[in-house]
């Protein structure tokens, strides 16, 4: 019998998924956690979604089957109303969740009650289910909302959620979203509660024509960039963030930006760089944060600077007030870097004099 209220409400809408279906059917069914409610909203399939789902005879299964079709984020809102779990786990029609990957959520939400969002690894697997490759995440906070503000960092077939603060703070998808939805979720889901990643693969996410990622990848990208300069804009100095900024920011992320693009935009990153860090330095530790992200921004900067002096004439210029506010950030790890590299000593005593030189000259013709 399936108790009245279950530990964990799994949700997935399908809409014409018969091809995979019951492999994502038997990955939840087969689950080595077994107090669960699984919630499928067929969402007017046309193909033999229907019939695959009349078959699924566990009484664990509730298939909700809506009379027309009204897209991914208001079939997954009506999942969430419907659910009764205390945490709320997510999972797609064509996706495959590893037997052990709700015990183990499971287990991290409870003895982590800070914890609102949690997200895994997955293996990428090809339309036979041959793995292509694995995916690993971010476990560290900072790291995950400095990344955030580019793209999702939570893997959404993955994803466990707390039930109480998506029904106290009546939080769901954004049902004008066609794609990218859960991004937008992530945003708003993140100023509510704490998220971070298990960084081992607990499911096969097969990649296939059809799949959501491939058939709506220009939307999904638009609605990316949309959705970032809205996160963005909390820690720009300018009042706008345009499309072009939060492009340089994402390459920014990915380390393929160029010197031409940190010049244009140093200043533009150097308010997002420490408006962040003044917004958390207090909450959360910064280590991981500074060296997996600001370390390689300082080397590309220092790189930008120390090849091109003679371009250096203005005071003023933003390249290096930009690597002043890192080196600010991080002055221990500088320091460190300094003692151990005397080249990049001299490189700095020689920037030194060139930017007071020309603040003397400035001064002297006034």
């Amino acid at each position: 019998m399936v108790k009245s209220h279950p530990q964990i409400s799994v949700i997935m809408a399908v809409y014409n998924g018969e091809k995979y279906l019951n492999d994502s059917i038997n990955g939840i069914l087969n689950q080595t956690f077994e107090e669960l409610e699984f919630i499928i909203i067929d969402d007017c399939s046309k193909d033999g979604t229907s019939q695959i789902l009349s078959n699924q005879l566990d009484p664990r299964i509730i298939v909700i089957t809506n009379t027309k079709n009204i897209g991914l984020s208001a079939s997954l809102n009506i999942g969430i109303h419907k659910s009764k779990g205390k945490y709320i786990a997510r999972n797609d029609a064509d996706d495959i969740s590893l037997p052990e990957r709700l015990a183990i959520q499971f287990d991290f939400m409870e003895k982590n009650s800070h914890i609102g969002i949690l997200g895994t690894g997955y293996n990428l697997i090809e339309e036979s289910g041959m793995e292509i490759s694995e995916f690993i995440y971010p476990t560290d906070e900072l790291e995950i909302r400095w990344k955030l503000l580019s793209g999702p960092i939570f893997p959404h077939p993955t994803v466990m959620m707390r039930g109480s603060v998506l029904r106290q703070n009546n939080l769901g998808y954004n049902e004008k979203l066609l794609a990218t939805q859960d991004y937008e979720l992530w945003i708003r889901l993140m100023t509510k509660t704490r998220g971070t990643n298990i960084p081992i693969s607990l499911i096969n996410y097969r990649q296939h024509e059809n799949s959501a990622s491939n058939s709506k990848i220009d939307l999904q990208e638009s609605n990316r960039l949309s959705i970032s300069i809205e996160a963005l804009k909390r820690f720009s100095v300018e009042r706008n963030v345009s499309s072009e900024q939060s492009l340089i920011f994402s390459k920014l992320l990915k380390g393929d930006i160029t010197k031409h693009e940190i010049k244009l935009n140093a200043q533009f990153i150097g308010s997002i760089i420490s408006n962040f860090f003044k917004g958390h330095k207090n909450q959360y530790p910064s280590y991981i944060w500074k060296k997996n992200q600001l370390h390689p921004i300082l080397f590309t900067i220092e790189k930008i600077i120390f090849s091109e002096f003679d371009e250096l004439d203005n005071p003023e210029n933003h390249t290096y007030k930009l690597l002043w506010i890192i080196i600010k950030i991080n002055p221990i790890q500088w320091t460190l870097q300094l003692i151990c590299c005397p080249n990049k000593l001299y490189q700095y005593l020689k920037l030194g004099w060139i930017i007071l030189g020309n603040k003397l000259n400035i001064r002297n013709k006034y």
